[in-house]
């Protein structure tokens, strides 16, 4: 019996005003369709007429059908050989090896998936909606997103499956839908990744792709994602990381005088400011960085202060924001050159303790989800939108220190598609001795393409693009008037503007007397005021809290057999519950333990049902192990730099 469609499409708007009121607001939106629902003598739907095209190659039902065998015997996944992919290092590492033992010794078949637990299936296009119901009911996946650039075929949809029992039939399964409507190539990648940045990437493993018609617009959403999918594999931190950030942190406040850069209201600088990055483009514009030096504020970032610094030009401010040992290497060999005393260095505050000793004065900030500011940082705020690359420090601290126009160089967020040059030609990359620098990883890494800031397509990686946006994010968040001049790709809320067409007012500002200024409206501290009244003993005896807590978890865990999916969902809720009492240990060590849980779950979940329940006994039996190393490891830590009410010398 065919159900009258219009009838039928009344129930269905009424449940997306229920369960997806966002949708129906869309759907609200399109009052009449321009494509025509072809239907056999008894009314059922067999293909949608768009321009006398028909979107089916065969009859609806008949077709999809067939294409549903196909994809249940033989679907397209996500999968890993092996565990690397979840960011095991010295501690994930061992309790990993721990599991890999305990199954070897069992001597089991793992599946070659997945075969509980996968946590997306992302389907690229609605179209008419038969397969929907199938996929819903059949596919282990607990995120169901679906991809439809033509709004219009939804519309469609509503005259022919009945959407309510869609939603009643996710919500029995345990399965969240979510909707990506009507964008296309970026924009709909976007829309995607923040489904799983809002849902976690633990079980990301063993996700699946289904395609149910083709169109242009699908096979580049699916290739653009499929590229920047590999950005949500790694788990996020790790503790031997933080364990460095704390060191360096520490280091920094205890060795040196220092301001404070943060997000605060300061009353509006009419000053511009150049801010330069390292790309390729650097090269044509250097002379006009140089015609306008004297009128502007000049920001060096990263690499970029050799570039300058070799052409005749001394920045105002240099930004740094990574930990590593490479930033060091770098500036110290500049300075046996140069005279970077004069220079301001902006960086964060876990930067190499080394580094800050080559400038006069040191402008610090804290990136607010380390371990090392929740210890630190106290009544201060955290620098929104530092990261991940060093041109997004050079504007966060242009931001937040009120400057209202910016102009970028030398940020081009990638390098031409045709072309090798992916630096300036001055930059240390091919100065000879950068011994990690390899040109075929290079272009492995920079595998995206990407529109143009004046035209054309460039190569990126998933930093560069998560730089792009983080800069666009910024300016429009912050109301800075942000001039991209760079020859790279194009970044969204910014203004592309060619260098030489640049005009500036004549009057002159002394740049001096601005950064005098601003420096005095930023909290100052002397060496180790910053530390003396953090004390070791309350860290420590955050991290005992935590690890007599978490054995209690894990315990009943194992007494209710949960799953990993399951314990993954209790572990968040329990370290959200943490967080005030134990917080300075927890984000320490809440990087690893997530790995623990993911790389167990990739042998784990690949086991059969009697056997997954013994390799979960184990797992909860052993992983209280490296918790408290990790409490071991923090304690000590924390005696070597804080002490009882004493400023450390």
């Amino acid at each position: 019996m065919i159900t009258d469609p219009e009838a039928l499409r009344r129930r269905n708007l009424q449940a997306f005003r229920r369960h997806q009121p966002h949708v129906a607001k869309i759907l609200a939106g399109i009052p009449t369709t321009v494509s025509v629902i072809e239907r056999d003598d008894t009314g059922a739907a067999q293909n949608l007429l768009i321009a006398d095209t028909k979107l089916y190659p065969a009859p609806a039902v008949e077709w999809t059908a067939g294409q549903m065998r196909g994809f249940l015997a033989n679907p397209m996944r996500i999968t890993f050989p092996n565990a690397s992919h979840t960011n095991l290092t010295a501690i994930s590492l061992k309790h990993y090896k721990e599991m890999v033992d305990f199954a070897a010794g069992k001597k089991w078949q793992m599946a070659s998936v997945p075969v509980i637990d996968s946590g997306y299936m992302f389907v690229y296009g609605i179209g008419l909606g038969h397969h929907l119901e199938e996929l819903i009911d059949k596919v282990d996946a607990h995120y169901i997103v679906l991809i439809e650039p033509v709004v219009e075929f939804l519309v469609q949809s509503l005259r022919v499956v009945d959407w309510g029992k869609l939603f009643r039939l996710a919500k029995r399964r345990d399965k969240t839908l979510y909707f990506v409507l009507g964008l296309e190539d970026a924009r709909a990648v976007r829309a995607i990744e923040s489904v799983i940045q809002a849902n976690g990437n633990d079980f990301i493993e063993g996700s699946y792709f289904y395609f149910h018609y083709y169109s242009w617009a699908l096979k580049e959403i699916y290739v653009n994602f499929s590229l920047q999918v590999k950005n949500h594999y790694n788990s996020a931190g790790f503790f031997e990381d933080e364990v460095k950030m704390v060191t360096n942190a520490a280091s920094n406040a205890r060795q040196y005088s220092f301001h404070i850069v943060e997000d605060s209201r300061f009353i509006g600088q009419s000053l511009p400011v150049f801010i330069v990055g390292s790309g390729p483009s650097l090269d044509t514009d250097i002379e006009i960085i140089r015609k306008w030096r004297d009128q502007v504020l000049l920001f060096s970032s990263g690499t970029s202060l050799g570039i300058l610094l070799k052409n005749g030009l001394t920045p105002d401010i240099h930004t740094e924001v990574e930990n590593g040992e490479l930033t060091w290497s770098i500036l110290s060999k500049l300075s046996e050159t140069y005279d970077l005393s004069g220079i301001i260095l902006a960086a964060s505050l876990t930067v190499d303790p080394r580094v800050p000793a080559l400038f006069n004065r040191r402008w610090f900030f804290f990136r607010g989800a380390l371990s090392s500011s929740h210890i630190l940082m106290g009544k201060h705020k955290g620098l929104s939108g530092c990261e991940p690359t060093v041109a997004n420090t050079s504007l966060a601290v242009t931001a937040a220190l009120g400057f209202s126009t910016a102009y970028l160089f030398g940020v081009d967020c990638g390098y031409a598609e045709e072309s090798n040059k992916h630096h300036s030609k001055d930059s240390f990359y091919y100065s000879g001795d950068t011994p990690y620098y390899q040109e075929d990883k290079f272009k492995e890494h920079n595998n995206q393409l990407v529109p143009g800031n004046f035209g054309g397509t460039f190569r990126a990686s998933w930093v560069y693009d998560g730089s792009a946006r983080s800069l666009g994010g910024l300016a429009r968040a912050s109301g800075v008037t942000l001039y991209n001049c760079s020859h790279g790709a194009r970044i969204e809320d910014t203004i592309p503007k060619a260098a030489a067409a640049i005009t500036l007012p004549n009057s002159y500002i002394d740049r001096r007397v601005v950064l005098g200024r601003l420096e005095n409206l930023l909290t100052a501290y002397e060496p180790g005021e910053l530390m003396a009244n953090i004390t070791a003993e309350d860290m420590i005896g955050e991290a005992e809290t935590y690890r007599d807590a978490f054995r209690t978890l894990a315990e009943e865990a194992r007494q209710r057999k949960e799953s990993f999916w399951q314990f993954a969902k209790t572990l968040a809720a329990f370290n959200k519950e943490m967080m005030p009492q134990c917080g300075r240990f927890l984000y320490m060590a809440r990087g690893s333990i997530t790995t623990c849980l993911r790389a167990a779950a990739f042998l784990g979940n690949r086991l059969d049902k009697r056997q997954r329940r013994a390799y979960l006994d184990h797992f909860y039996e052993v992983l209280p192990q490296p918790i408290d190393e990790m409490g071991e490891t923090s304690s000590a830590l924390f005696r070597q730099f804080f002490t009882e009410g004493e400023k450390i010398d």
